[in-house]
Parts: structure tokens; C-alpha cells; sequence
């Protein structure tokens, strides 16, 4: 939701998805995990990105495409990092970001 008051009725992309009036279509991404995820952002977006769940999930959009929901990895990231088959140079950057502890 929107901070401005005047604007607390709808989602924030519902605002942007009118304002654009289907003259481009609109992508939006953050907190993509899950199926529901995708179906709500779906009524106020045309496309939906996915980022962080990648790198902790990177078949997440097979197990999407299979309808294998119950794989997808839904844990917290500050939990993943540590059971997530993260590279090296992958598990350090995401723990430093989740300010997890390093085990190196």
C-alpha cells in the first residue's frame, strides 16, 4: 500500500496498472515464493519477475511449471542460506546479506 492517503483503497500496482491503461504492460517483482504470489500479482501486472527465490530455488519455475508447489523452497532466507545447494561465492554473499553467520 501506498503512504500517501489518498491512495489506500488498492494495491500500489493496481494505481500504476490504471495510470499505464494497458499502453505498456507492467512487471512487477518482490517477494515472488510461491503460486499465490504469482496469481496476485497477475490481476494488476501483465508480468511477474522472480529474483531472490531463484537463488535459493533456481527449478522454482520448473516446480511452478509441473505444479509441484509442494518442493518449492518457503523458508525464510535467513533460514535457506543454511540448507539452500548454494556455490561458495553464492552461500557468502547471500549470508552476508541475511547476516547469517559464515561457516567458511
Amino acid at each position: 500500500m501506498a503512504r500517501d492517503p489518498d491512495f489506500q483503497v488498492k494495491s500500489i500496482m493496481n494505481y500504476v496498472h490504471e495510470a499505464l491503461q494497458d499502453k505498456l504492460p507492467l512487471v512487477t517483482v518482490g517477494g515472488v515464493r510461491t503460486r499465490t504470489d504469482v496469481e496476485n500479482i497477475l490481476q494488476d501486472s501483465e508480468l511477474v519477475a522472480v529474483g531472490q527465490q531463484l537463488i535459493f530455488d533456481p527449478t522454482w519455475a520448473v516446480k511452478l511449471a509441473h505444479n509441484a508447489d509442494d518442493t518449492m523452497l518457503t523458508a525464510p532466507f535467513e533460514e535457506a542460506v543454511e540448507v539452500a545447494p548454494l556455490s561458495r561465492p553464492l552461500y557468502e554473499f547471500a549470508a552476508a546479506r541475511y547476516h547469517s553467520k559464515i561457516n567458511i
